[in-house]
């Protein structure tokens, strides 16, 4: 499993002084008196999973925070505004959980000694075996993606962070803060957060490492497009498919490998798909490489769907990862990446597909999948009917320049 570690080698800025007041909009995470907010969690102990906790009842969750919670209180105290662990015992925990956020601290740990600071339970930073001095820490956490400043320096640039409790998992969608010491005493001070809105959050998505990605969709009209484009129409710089029209559009241009990224608002039980290396013509869930589903499997009519055909999936040939979709009317932000034989989609910031289709032999209602092995095709659309919305359509060739 990979973790996104720092430790005192990797910072070459110095430690840095007491930070000033927080900027608006962060919220204190610890109010320098008590342990107020916080719990212990035994992380290490059998049965701590977040999975595992999960199957008890309320009765016998709270019963195992309550003893966790009277064990980190004989090995955490708070001392002159400090929050201050000697090394050993249970992680402290934020009762709240948090999804998309900027975190900021200060830190210092005595010599030798180690600290870990957890986002939605899995370690997202190694502070240890740093100068017993204040350092001063910055977090972005959006999906699974994390940038780490130490001391004002970038260590971390947007790497992904995997779930710790079980790597064929993603990270959760929303999880607690841990603070776990390891080996020696560590001291935290002016821990405060923000809750990353939507908006914001598809921002940063949308413009990291966006070298090579050209624009496939002016915003204005069809220009570059093919199909039955009445059937859609341009609104506020957005694609939409018309209500209770449909059809496939797809790009003029094919793509062999490539990488594409768009942001898309779904209606309520809203049904579109992205048509991946489509031949232009035919039935784009079986004839492309796939269709990958776009849907609003919130809605109750789909509650008994093959798992093939939820939210991100290739459709009715392998199931992506439930529960990212952002609430219904919200621009989501989502990365395809199709390489050789291989289908890679992040939504939001969290993969939730990873397939090899050379590899899939079993298909939804048994029906055959003749394209999933196509290395070229259009990019497109595959609607049903719905308004759903796609903007900032972008796509990078990462095919073999020889």
């Amino acid at each position: 499993m990979r973790l996104v570690m720092l430790v005192g080698w990797l910072a070459a800025a110095s430690p840095m002084s007491v930070t000033a007041a927080p900027p608006k909009d962060f919220k204190p995470l610890f109010n320098e008196k008590s342990l107020d907010g916080w719990h212990g969690w035994a992380v290490a102990e059998k049965g701590a999973s977040p999975a595992e906790l999960a199957k008890l009842t309320a009765a016998e969750r709270a019963a195992k925070f309550e003893a966790w919670t009277a064990d980190a209180k004989k090995h955490w105290t708070v001392t002159g505004g400090e929050l201050v662990g000697d090394g050993t015992g249970p992680a402290l925990a934020t009762e709240k959980e948090y999804g998309d956020i900027e975190l900021l601290a200060e830190f210092k740990t005595a010599a030798k000694a180690e600290s870990v600071i957890s986002l939605r339970g899995s370690p997202v930073a190694h502070v240890g075996k740093l100068l017993p001095e204040w350092n001063t820490l910055r977090i972005l956490q959006v999906g699974e993606r994390t940038t780490v400043y130490l001391n004002g320096k970038v260590v971390v640039d947007f790497a992904r962070v995997e779930n710790t409790w079980d790597s064929k998992l993603p990270l959760p969608k929303v999880g607690k803060i841990l603070l776990p010491a390891l080996g020696g005493e560590s001291r935290w001070r002016k821990l405060h957060v923000r809750e990353i809105p939507a908006k914001e959050a598809n921002d940063l998505l949308v413009t990291h490492a966006n070298e090579g990605f050209d624009s496939v969709f002016n915003g204005k009209d069809f220009t570059g497009w093919d199909g039955p484009i009445d059937n859609y129409e341009v609104v506020e710089n957005a694609i939409v498919c018309k209500p209770k029209k449909g059809g496939n559009i797809f790009t003029k241009a094919e793509f062999a490998d490539h990488i594409v990224r768009l942001e898309y608002r779904l209606p309520p039980g809203g049904n579109n798909g992205l048509a991946m290396r489509y031949p232009g013509m035919g039935h784009v869930a079986t004839l492309a490489m796939c269709e990958l589903q776009i849907l609003d499997d919130t809605d109750p009519k789909y509650a008994k769907l093959d798992p093939r055909q939820f939210n991100g999936s290739a459709y009715g040939t392998a199931a992506a990862h439930r529960g990212f979709l952002r609430p219904v009317g919200e621009w989501n932000f989502i990365e395809v990446t199709a390489k050789g034989s291989t289908l890679r989609a992040e939504l939001n910031g969290t993969r939730i597909l990873d397939i090899d289709m050379s590899k899939i032999t079993e298909f939804q209602g048994n029906t055959p999948h003749p394209g999933k092995d196509r290395t070229k095709g259009h990019f497109g659309f595959a609607g049903h009917n719905d308004p759903v919305a796609f903007r900032n359509i972008r796509i990078k060739d990462i095919g073999d320049k020889k």
